[in-house]
């Protein structure tokens, strides 16, 4: 009868771990397509930070900008408050020997093109892709952002917004359920299977 509960109890961890293991699939690279889609892109000049205690490298600093031009939005302020980022969120664990000081932060009055998202109502903004999107400006670049801006593939409707994570929350509930419903088999099994044994059990008595 151990043995019978054992060997359930594997067979659904591996279900689950199977399940699980479909959705771990690795975090694809973020690209420029997908940064135009972002809410605001400005051309921003760098001024400063705000110093705290536990700025770290999946926490960093809020860092301040002076806006000189704005490529995409509305609704700007002159002055915006941004989370600067040290990786793209793909980084698991953070660089050996990594620490924090002046030296990681841009120099005062170096310009960036930000893929900015958020709301200045939550005081600050949050750019695509943590440090992918805070590009270093020049004249190239920045034409070839306005340029896809206004091509097809960088338009994106404002009355259909893409949903970029719904079809992993559709996937997850679809193996949630499916593991769910496994589990419920085997349970059900398993509880035939010991009625049965205690029915022999009595008959050889």
């Amino acid at each position: 009868m151990r043995r019978v509960t054992r060997l359930l109890i594997i067979l659904i961890f591996m279900i689950f771990l199977q399940c699980f293991s479909v959705l771990a699939k690795p975090m694809l690279a973020p690209t420029l397509g997908e940064a135009i889609s972002s809410d605001a892109i400005v051309l921003a000049e760098y001024i400063g930070y705000n110093d705290s205690f536990n700025v770290g490298y999946f926490n960093g600093p809020i860092a301040h900008y002076k806006v000189l031009r704005i490529l995409k939005g509305d609704s700007i302020k002159r002055y915006i408050k941004v989370e600067y980022s040290f990786h793209d969120g793909s980084p698991c664990m953070e660089p050996e020997d990594w620490k924090f000081s002046n030296s990681v932060m841009p120099k005062v009055g170096s310009q960036f093109v930000l893929f900015i998202n958020g709301s200045n109502k939550d005081d600050y903004y949050c750019t695509y892709r943590g440090d992918y999107g805070r590009k270093e400006a020049n004249e190239q670049f920045i034409l070839e952002v306005e340029r896809a801006i206004v091509s097809d593939v960088g338009k994106i409707s404002q009355s259909e917004p893409i949903e970029v994570s719904k079809p992993i929350i559709i996937k997850y509930k679809i193996f949630v359920k499916i593991a769910l419903a496994v589990l419920l088999f085997l349970l059900i099994c398993a509880r035939v299977f010991c009625l049965g044994i205690k029915k022999k059990r009595l008959k050889e008595k």
